[in-house]
C-alpha cells in the first residue's frame, strides 16, 4: 500500500490545488452526497460537514474495526471536511446553517425533495442572500413524479433502475452490484454538476441550482442497454458474467476452480483467443465469423470455449493469454485486489493517520492532474470536532458558543 502523508486537522490545501478557495457547505448525508463532497475536499475544496447530533447514519455502521461513532463506511466517504454538530430542527440551528451558506460556493444536499423548504435552507432562501451558490440537490427518484416522495437506497434504485434486473445468473434470483454503485455514481454525477456549474460561474457570475436523482443516474448507466431495448423492444435477459451484445465476453472457470476473465471486443481479439485456444475450427467457422454470429450461437460456443478453459488452471491461462495478447483477468477476491502490484503502481490505496486510530486505509483520489495534484489532506473527522472552531469563524464569540454547546443546538 502506499504512504501517503496527511496533515493534521487544521491544514488547509494547497494553493495550487484544482478547487482552492472554493467553500463547500455539506449537508448530505449516508452514501450519494458523501460521496461527491469527499471529491470535491479531494481536490481542495474546504468541506465543512453539518451532521445532526447524532451524527451522519453511516457513522454506526461496521463500527467495530474502528470503534464508536467512525464505523468503516463512513471512514471510506468522508476525508478532507470538518465536522459540525448542528441542530437544524431549531430556528437557531438554522440561523447558523444560513449564515454558513451565504459564504459559500456550493451548497450539497441528498435529503427527499421537500425537506430543505421546510428547514428554510433550500435553494431559493440561500441565493436570496449569495446569488453566486452552487446548489445541488440529489434525489432518489426525481422532484417529480409519482415516487417523488419514496425513500430511496442503493438497493432500492438497483432494483427499480434495472441494473438488478441485468445482473445474476439466467436461471438464479436478480442479483444487486457487489459495490454500491447507485450511491456512487450519483456521487460523481453530482460532482461532475457542481464542477460544471462553478466553470460557468466564470463567465456568468451567477451561480445555479444543480439537481439530478439517482433514478436518473443509474438509468444512464444502461445506455447500451436501453437503446438495443428500445430499438428492438427484445428484453435483455440475466447473463451471469455474459454480455448481452458480445460474446465470448465473460468469466470462465479453470480446471483450479478459480475464475478468469476474457472479453473479446472485435475480430482482431476473436482470432488470438483461437489461436491461444488452438482451435482452428472456431475460426474457420461460419457460424462464428462475426460478433453477430457468436451472439446467435452464444449457447454452442461458450460451451466450446468453457470447456477449453477447464482443461488447465486459471494461472496457466494468465500466462497464455499474455503470450496471444488476449483480453483476460483473474477474478480477484479483495485480497487478491490489494496485493497486485499493479495496485501498489498505481497508489490506488492511501493511508491517512488519525491520532487515536493509528491508519486508516482507503481509496485514493482516481483523479490525477499534472500540475494540480489532489491532497488528502485529514482523515474522517470525528462529530462536532470542528464545531467552536467553524463558528468563530463567522462571528460567534466565545460566550455565545458556550451557551450554543450548554443548550445542545451544537
Amino acid at each position: 500500500m502506499a504512504e501517503v502523508a496527511v496533515g493534521d486537522a487544521t491544514k488547509a490545501a494547497p494553493s495550487s490545488s484544482p478547487l482552492a478557495g472554493v467553500e463547500v457547505v455539506d449537508f448530505s448525508h449516508a452514501a450519494a452526497g458523501p460521496f461527491c463532497t469527499q471529491h470535491l475536499g479531494d481536490m481542495g475544496a474546504q468541506v465543512i460537514k453539518i451532521e445532526p447530533p447524532d451524527g451522519d447514519m453511516l457513522r454506526h455502521v461496521d463500527e467495530g474495526p474502528s470503534g464508536p461513532g467512525m464505523g468503516t463506511y463512513f471512514l471510506g466517504l468522508n476525508r478532507n471536511k470538518r465536522s459540525i454538530r448542528l441542530d437544524l430542527q431549531t430556528s437557531v440551528g438554522r440561523e447558523i446553517a444560513l449564515r454558513l451558506c451565504a459564504g459559500a460556493d456550493v451548497v450539497v444536499e441528498n435529503h427527499r425533495p421537500g425537506v430543505m423548504e421546510r428547514l428554510g435552507l433550500d435553494y431559493a432562501t440561500v441565493r436570496s442572500s449569495n446569488p453566486r451558490v452552487v446548489y445541488a440537490s440529489i434525489s432518489a427518484f426525481g422532484e417529480s413524479g409519482p415516487l417523488r416522495d419514496k425513500p430511496g437506497m442503493d438497493i432500492v434504485v438497483q432494483a427499480f433502475a434495472g441494473i438488478m434486473g441485468l445482473t445474476g445468473p439466467s436461471d438464479g434470483d436478480p442479483v444487486k452490484v457487489g459495490a454500491p454503485i447507485a450511491d456512487f455514481a450519483t456521487g460523481y454525477a453530482a460532482a461532475m454538476g457542481v464542477l460544471a456549474a462553478l466553470y460557468e460561474r466564470t463567465r456568468s457570475g451567477e451561480g445555479q441550482r444543480v439537481s439530478l436523482s439517482m433514478l436518473n443516474v443509474v438509468a444512464s448507466l444502461l445506455s447500451n442497454c436501453a437503446t438495443g431495448f428500445l430499438m428492438s423492444g427484445i428484453p435483455i435477459q440475466r447473463l451471469g458474467s455474459a454480455h448481452p451484445q458480445i460474446v465470448p465476453y465473460q468469466a470462465f472457470r479453470g480446471s483450479d476452480g478459480e475464475y478468469i476473465v476474457i472479453g473479446i471486443l472485435n475480430e482482431r481479439f476473436w482470432k488470438k483467443l483461437c489461436a491461444m485456444l488452438d482451435a482452428g475450427d472456431l475460426a474457420s467457422s461460419p457460424k462464428f465469423a462475426r460478433n453477430a454470429d457468436r451472439v446467435r450461437n452464444r449457447d454452442e460456443l461458450v460451451e466450446i470455449v468453457s470447456s477449453r478453459i477447464a482443461e488447465h488452471p486459471v494461472e496457466e491461462w494468465e500466462r497464455a493469454c499474455e503470450a496471444f495478447d488476449v483480453p483476460y483477468a483473474r477474478v480477484n477476491s479483495l485480497k487478491d485486489l490489494f496485493d497486485d502490484p499493479q495496485v501498489e503502481a498505481q497508489s490506488v490505496v492511501l493511508n491517512m493517520q488519525d491520532p487515536d486510530m493509528g491508519r486508516i486505509p482507503a481509496i485514493a483520489q482516481p483523479v490525477r492532474f499534472s500540475r494540480t495534484p489532489a491532497d488528502s489532506r485529514t482523515a474522517p473527522h470525528r462529530l462536532g470536532a470542528d464545531t467552536a472552531a467553524v463558528l468563530r469563524e463567522i462571528g460567534y464569540s466565545e460566550s455565545e458558543i458556550q451557551r450554543l454547546v450548554d443548550s445542545g443546538i451544537v
